[in-house]
């Protein structure tokens, strides 16, 4: 997958040409994409000239591989090959100053074990030389146990897939996925059997951003969470405000859906709903949540959440 000494040339024009090889597809396309052949005799069992490739499927999508490389590796070299040939794996400043500081790790007998830094994928890098490289990459599914239960839900709470969104309504990004995406999942995802799961996750550099979160619980409590969110998403007046100015801009939105704002406004400044959130934060923190909005299929990270054909193949593994 990299600087073969007698073949760089070569392979890093093979590499610089070559499709993304992304997991969640079938083996043959995986395979098509990295421009792998069957090796003879063994099934399952992809090889090119710079390594061998054991891809890991379930319900007919490769969910996981291992390479073994044929040739010295010149690792300062392989964040450009491994960002074309694996984009879903995420590394904010390369995947070679993840593992710099732990060569003597990769180098031992027992190798170093990591995620990229979505926390979508577990990665395995062991070697005790650069000829001897072995790169083991698999999708992690965080438990469900680890998912509160009093997430806000759209569609059945009984459905045995759910779409886990942690957001926060002060988030650009948010909005985004609130006005974008989330309409197009509530109109399709209900009948295939799965539901919406909404968890708070307020940034603590969005100022409004708790308050928000308590004033959408309070809009819950008389069964207009989803439309309260959407309005807060399509407003801005309450960004930049404060104190009782916050509060009556809250409360305001709160009139619009005719709720009782008296028991609204009394809920709201009560806190009363703050355990929750709190709940929902640790929560976040626990399944690794890498900012706002983070999405979860049955607990593996979608951080792709506006890719509909991934979505369904995550939903595909889940059922």
């Amino acid at each position: 997958m990299q600087h073969v000494k007698h073949q760089m040339s070569a392979l890093g024009l093979m590499l610089l040409s070559m499709a993304s090889a992304q997991f969640l597809q079938t083996e043959q396309n995986f395979a098509k994409h990295l421009r792998l052949t069957p090796v003879a005799g063994q099934k399952g069992v992809y090889q090119n000239d710079a390594y061998k490739v054991y891809p890991k499927t379930k319900k007919g999508q490769v969910t996981g591989a291992t390479l073994v490389f044929k040739h010295a590796v010149q690792l300062s070299k392989l964040d450009l090959p491994f960002r074309i040939m694996f984009p879903d794996l995420y590394f904010e400043d390369g995947f070679s100053e993840k593992i710099k500081p732990h060569l003597p790790e990769v180098r031992s007998p027992e190798g170093f074990t990591f995620t990229d830094d979505s926390g979508s994928y577990q990665i395995h890098f062991q070697g005790k030389d650069s000829k001897s490289y072995v790169l083991k990459i698999n999708l992690i599914q965080r438990s469900l146990q680890d998912f509160p239960e009093n997430a806000v839900v759209y569609g059945d709470p009984d459905a045995k897939v759910s779409v886990q969104v942690f957001s926060d309504f002060q988030c650009p990004a948010c909005k985004v996925l609130s006005q974008e995406v989330l309409a197009d999942w509530k109109a399709k995802l209900p009948a295939q059997g799965v539901n919406i799961k909404y968890y708070h996750y307020p940034l603590p550099y969005h100022k409004n951003a708790v308050p928000t979160a308590l004033a959408s619980e309070c809009a819950r409590d008389q069964g207009k969470f989803w439309e309260y969110a959407d309005y807060l998403f399509e407003t801005t007046g309450w960004i930049r405000k404060s104190g009782t100015e916050l509060q009556d801009a809250l409360v305001s939105l709160a009139s619009r859906l005719d709720l009782d704002t008296e028991k609204f406004e009394a809920c709201y400044t009560s806190g009363q709903h703050q355990a929750l959130i709190d709940g929902h934060m640790a929560a976040g923190k626990n399944v690794q949540v890498w900012g706002t909005p983070s999405v979860y299929v049955n607990g593996v990270p979608f951080p792709e959440w506006d890719n509909s054909w991934k979505l369904q193949t995550l939903i595909k593994l889940a059922k």
